[in-house]
């Protein structure tokens, strides 16, 4: 397997909601892609569940995770490359 390369940067604020969406889309393809193993940890990151009865989405929420995927895989990368 390749070593880890960042994919682009995290959306920020002055990014749209469907630009962030296609990072995330992005970094789990990735993890998808180059460490598998990594999947089963997605719907277990904090970041996914919501602290509140109507959670409302916005650039920085997706970003947030966005850096949160991108972490994970950083970190695993450097250990298991």
């Amino acid at each position: 397997m390749e070593a880890f390369t960042k994919p682009e940067q995290p959306a920020t604020d002055s990014k749209t909601m469907n630009q962030s969406a296609q990072m995330i889309l992005q970094t789990t393809m990735l993890i998808q892609l180059e460490y598998p193993e990594l999947s089963k940890f997605l719907e277990e990151m904090p970041v996914t569940i919501p602290d509140m009865k109507e959670p409302v989405m916005s650039p920085q929420i997706l970003s947030d995770y966005n850096d949160s995927l991108t972490i994970l895989l950083a970190s695993y990368a450097s250990f298991h490359s």
